[in-house]
């Protein structure tokens, strides 16, 4: 029942989302707050889901409007996207943590973030369970 309801969680989130595709490049950003949230609550909604990593940060960019293809582990293919590099180590819900060629996240705050592929599905943990060396932070909004 729990997962049907996060799937459920998911579906409406995402035809919420719909109408509210992402800026072109070079537009207007995400209002603050709402891009982000989104990003984490759909993040949120796929926990338990089996699945690697950028499955979750694809399936979570996309349920706000985000035109994710077929994403990795490499910071450039998030900006390319429209996000841009948090360098204050302010991070805010929503921030997808890249560790280049290694893994990716999304932060949901208080040092927590949803992750894909660790222990098999997706789940909470610590931001990096390894430590943030090489961490770079992405937001989007």
């Amino acid at each position: 029942k729990k997962l049907a309801d996060e799937a459920a969680a998911l579906a409406a989130l995402q035809t919420q989302q719909a109408t509210s595709a992402a800026a072109p490049a070079g537009g207007p950003d995400i209002p603050a707050g709402v891009g982000g949230q989104g990003i984490a609550n759909a993040a949120l909604a796929q926990l338990g889901v089996n699945q690697d990593c950028t499955a979750l940060v694809e399936n979570s960019l996309r349920a706000v409007g985000i035109p994710a293809g077929d994403l990795g582990t490499q910071v450039g293919e998030y900006t390319a996207l429209g996000g841009y590099v948090v360098t204050d180590g302010a991070y805010a819900p929503g921030d997808i943590l890249v560790f280049p060629g290694q893994h990716v996240g999304v932060y949901i705050g208080n040092g927590q973030a949803v992750h894909g592929g660790w222990g098999g599905t997706t789940r909470i943990g610590p931001i990096a369970p390894g430590g943030e060396s090489g961490l770079t932070v992405v937001r989007f909004g």
